[in-house]
């Protein structure tokens, strides 16, 4: 049996590396097994961010909230049918537009005040002040 970790020949029967010391896995040991999840339990039930999806549909950008508010409302559905891949997929995708959602509604706001500030810089500028 070689050492996975210098290579050398060990014996057959070896339970350590005579070189290395490196503990040797018998032939056709199996690393443990990951425990699964027992049969018939479902995983938490994923958020929806419902709330969040109307919020920056309100007040930040209004057709891709809508994206969003539509990937939330799959979410509780796909998970009662059991399907909850899906339901993790489509909670995703809801965090996802709604957060893209926010950034254009955030970078639309920042760049109506720097558009607003710097026309009141020129106005002041150059005395057209009224």
């Amino acid at each position: 049996m070689f050492c996975p970790n210098c290579g050398t020949q060990n014996a057959p029967n070896a339970v350590t590396c005579a070189q290395c010391g490196t503990a040797l896995a018998p032939a056709g040991a199996q690393p443990p097994a990951q425990p699964m999840a027992a049969p018939g339990v479902a995983p938490p039930r994923p958020a929806n961010y419902l709330v969040q999806a109307i919020l920056v549909t309100l007040f930040c950008c209004l057709p891709l909230g809508i994206v969003s508010i539509i990937f939330a409302a799959q979410v509780n559905g796909a998970y009662d049918r059991g399907d909850y891949a899906g339901a993790d997929k489509a909670s995703k995708q809801a965090k996802m537009w709604s957060w893209i959602s926010f950034g254009i509604g955030a970078a639309a706001v920042l760049l109506w005040f720097v558009i607003f500030g710097l026309g009141m810089m020129s106005a002041i500028l150059s005395g057209n002040m009224h």
